[in-house]
């Protein structure tokens, strides 16, 4: 079971546990009889950076069930990562690699002695949306979300798009960023230069507080540049994984826009124009893989029939 087979605004879901984890903090939110509840309570994500990142954040869950006075039925934790097609083992997650190989789900529950559902974080939101958000009348929408890092999710007739585990993690494509001489034997990826921290070490450089960066750039010219790039980056992240799904045909196709239909040739445009001008180039890479000897065996990668009509 995923997050997804949940029944939305349904009183018999019971009482449910939201553990969403990000790259900066952890929160913690009840939905009760299917109403969101106003508690919440937020932990900073260091806590989990230690040898024993599953219990550590059993010890903070068992802190906010407490907290709350309500005891769920089920605990629903999202992953800003990588999750196998087990539903239970991590793969990667950039930001917490503490958790990478966990299976969170069976380890979490097995501690709080409760059920856990694993979601990645950016398809629960999008899901949200789908159900009582912007999408709610569409059949196929893609979300990218910037926060910490960069999240992306694909939901097509009311179903997440999956892949084999290692989809539409729009952040982790490659690019080419400049080194200022600097060694890294890390590849760099788009978070590295359209995520929050991408925001943030643009805010340290300047000695600017980040939540004022964009104010501050006013009559200081560098730190303008720095923030229009950084814009230019997030666009052609969005556009270029748009561009990659603008491929589909009939009803699907119509329902991305005309700009989204156009989104590859403006890519190949303004990475021309980019070298031109000798500004670091994202790198091509595909977002995501769907292999049919998956898709035909594993019910999880398989969407509804017609959906994903056109191939790719």
């Amino acid at each position: 079971m995923n997050a997804a087979d949940l029944p939305a605004g349904d009183p018999a879901a019971g009482r449910i546990l939201v553990i969403d984890m990000g790259g900066t903090h952890v929160k913690f939110g009840f939905v009760v009889a299917g109403r969101p509840k106003a508690f919440a309570h937020l932990v900073p994500t260091q806590r989990l950076r230690n040898a024993h990142p599953v219990a550590s954040l059993a010890a903070q869950t068992r802190e906010a069930i407490a907290l709350a006075g309500i005891e769920p039925d089920v605990i629903v934790c999202t992953v800003p990562g990588f999750i196998d097609e087990d539903e239970d083992t991590l793969l990667h997650l950039r930001n917490i690699p503490e958790l990478d190989g966990h299976r969170l789900a069976t380890e979490l529950g097995r501690l709080l002695q409760r059920p856990v559902v694993l979601e990645r974080d950016a398809t629960l939101a999008l899901l949200g949306e789908s159900a009582a958000g912007c999408a709610q009348d569409c059949d196929l929408v893609m979300g990218m979300f910037f926060g910490t890092g960069i999240g992306a999710a694909m939901v097509v007739g009311g179903r997440p798009f999956r892949g084999c585990g290692w989809a539409l993690e729009a952040g982790h494509v490659p690019c080419l960023l400049e080194r200022n001489g600097e060694p890294d034997a890390r590849q760099p990826t788009i978070e590295d230069c359209a995520s929050g921290r991408a925001l943030e070490h643009i805010a340290t450089r300047h000695a600017e507080p980040v939540a004022n960066v964009f104010g501050a750039a006013t009559g200081k010219p560098e730190l303008a540049a720095e923030l229009e790039r950084f814009v230019q980056y997030q666009a052609l992240a969005v556009d270029t994984a748009v561009g990659r799904r603008a491929r589909r045909r009939g009803a699907e196709h119509r329902a991305l826009s005309e700009s989204a239909a156009r989104a590859p040739h403006r890519n190949q445009r303004a990475l021309r124009e980019n070298r031109r001008a000798g500004e670091p180039a994202l790198g091509a890479a595909r977002l995501d893989e769907y292999p049919a000897r998956r898709a035909a065996g594993h019910p999880r990668t398989r969407p509804p029939p017609g959906q994903l009509a056109g191939g790719g």
